[in-house]
């Protein structure tokens, strides 16, 4: 489908340090309050406990950093964030006392995300990044 290939091609996911897991419904009002646009924003995902993953659109990326970033919270954009890196996956995934390696952990991540959406652009970004 060229349309959803487009779409999924126009995403782009976001990192955030310091979002504790909770409802997406309550970072959503979080967000809305802060001015962030929570329309543009696909789906909302956790990596570890305090490791958020925000899938956007990517022309709404940088605006949301801002926004986070100047939050003047212990929130903050994690730039050039891989879930997969061995350091990152110690510091972020095993604090959150999983026992998986990265690869396992991303796709069983991953795939529950894309299983538990209605949206095919989740569905269809997450099966992108499937390694």
């Amino acid at each position: 489908n060229p349309i959803l290939r487009e779409q999924v091609a126009g995403s782009k996911f976001v990192y955030v340090q310091g979002i504790t897991i909770q409802p997406d419904r309550n970072i959503k009002e979080t967000f809305d309050k802060l001015g962030i646009d929570v329309s543009s924003i696909y789906d909302i995902s956790f990596i570890g406990k305090t490791v958020c993953s925000i899938l956007c659109k990517a022309d709404y990326c940088m605006m949301l950093a801002n926004i986070v970033n100047r939050s003047n919270s212990s929130v903050r954009v994690i730039e050039d964030f891989d879930p997969l890196k061995p350091a990152v996956f110690r510091q972020e995934i095993l604090q959150a006392e999983h026992h998986k390696s990265p690869v396992e952990f991303l796709i069983r991540s991953a795939a529950f995300s894309a299983v538990s959406t209605n949206n095919m652009i989740v569905a269809t970004a997450f099966h992108v990044i499937i390694p």
